[in-house]
């Protein structure tokens, strides 16, 4: 059986997590940031309302060619850390690896690395990378394989890796689930399926955040 999840932004408002877990969400990705300076303003209700109802969740940054990729990750880092900082700490746990949503664009595959190791250094683990076949760099750098992948491909149940892939994480395969049906105002939401199974996808979440922003960032 698929691990279902969702991913969301301010483009989605939530009507209810509890019906969203009761419809079997396992997880969601929330867009927390974009650039260096766009907090998603959705982004603490949803990391809050996810925390409460039990559904494993994790924060994506939209990268932004032609700005700072140190000011861009510690801004991100800076947005999850404030909205972490508010929950009671039992309900701390359950976050996964940060996530990168790379579109396409004039970046520089040199500089889009910095960035990702900048990313690793304040999260302290190394994020995966969300984008398409249609939306990576060609060619593809040498490295894109030491990251896992989050990909975007909506016309077939196996989907279309990017090139420097032989295998994903999560996959993205349709923009158009019934967002109502998950306990949101709207008709279409992102749906994603995780490429293992339940114990495998809790395990992936163990040990990710942990107050590792924290810590970096009192050092910064």
């Amino acid at each position: 059986m698929s691990i279902l999840g969702l991913d969301l932004s301010h483009w989605r408002t939530v009507r209810s997590f509890t019906q969203m877990a009761a419809a079997g969400v396992k997880f969601v990705y929330v867009k927390a940031s974009g650039s260096s300076g766009f907090a998603d303003p959705t982004f603490v209700n949803n990391w809050h309302g996810l925390a409460n109802a039990g559904i494993l969740r994790g924060a994506y940054h939209t990268y932004l060619p032609g700005q700072d990729p140190a000011g861009q990750a510690l801004f991100y880092s800076r947005v999850v850390q404030a909205a972490d900082q508010e929950l009671p700490a039992h309900l701390a746990g359950g976050v996964l690896p940060p996530a990168v949503e790379f579109g396409e664009g004039s970046a520089s595959p040199l500089v889009f690395r910095q960035f990702l190791k900048h990313v690793e250094r304040l999260f302290g683990c190394r994020p995966l990378i969300f984008t398409s076949r249609r939306g990576w760099f060609k060619p593809h750098p040498a490295w894109s394989g030491e990251y896992g992948l989050w990909v975007a491909s909506w016309h077939s149940e196996k989907p279309r890796l990017p090139g420097g892939w032989s295998t994903w994480v999560f996959h993205q395969y349709t923009n158009f689930a019934d967002g109502r049906k998950y306990g949101l105002e709207q008709r279409c939401v992102g749906a994603n399926i995780f490429n293992g199974d339940l114990a495998q996808l809790q395990a992936l979440s163990i040990g990710c955040l942990a107050g590792r922003v924290g810590d970096v960032l009192a050092t910064e």
